[in-house]
């Protein structure tokens, strides 16, 4: 599934929380998030690629499946979690700049 700003505003994405995601099935899904000041945002799991855009969908980091750390300026972003994995599939996100 692609998501397009023309199709759904930024804005209506669901927010991007501290917490676990997974998935039963091979899908993708987009988040939205915000960050005052410079942050640290980190990722954990297995079977989900990760990759963070601009609001218009310009690339700023793919961080592939592995466990990644990223430092992301204050900010709008939405983060793409593709679950592809035929097996395990959950990724754990966490970050000070997160509820």
């Amino acid at each position: 599934m692609a998501y397009s700003p023309a199709l759904l505003p930024v804005e209506q994405l669901p927010m991007l929380k501290n917490g676990a995601y997974s998935s039963t099935i091979q899908t993708t899904s987009y988040h939205r998030v915000s960050f005052a000041q410079e942050t640290d945002l980190y990722f954990s799991g297995l079977g989900v690629n990760k990759t963070v855009y601009d609001t218009g969908m310009n690339l700023v980091k793919h961080l592939g499946e592995s466990d990644q750390q990223v430092k992301m300026p204050a900010g709008q972003y939405v983060v793409k979690l593709h679950f592809w994995s035929s097996n395990t599939k959950s990724v754990n996100v966490t970050s000070p700049g997160l509820q």
